[in-house]
């Protein structure tokens, strides 16, 4: 059975431009074979001040 967690960082743009954000990956230190990757978000756009 698959389980869906949810996971939240905080990350601070401070020069404007248009980013690609990667995918987040997991996998556990002792098990290598559980391993999940997200999505690529959609582009990220930072504007000046």
């Amino acid at each position: 059975a698959r389980e869906v967690k949810h996971l939240l960082y905080l990350a601070r743009a401070v020069t404007p431009g248009r980013y690609v954000v990667p995918p987040a990956q997991v996998e556990s230190m002792y098990r290598p074979e559980w391993q999940a990757s997200s999505d690529t978000p959609e582009l990220l756009q930072v504007r000046k001040r």
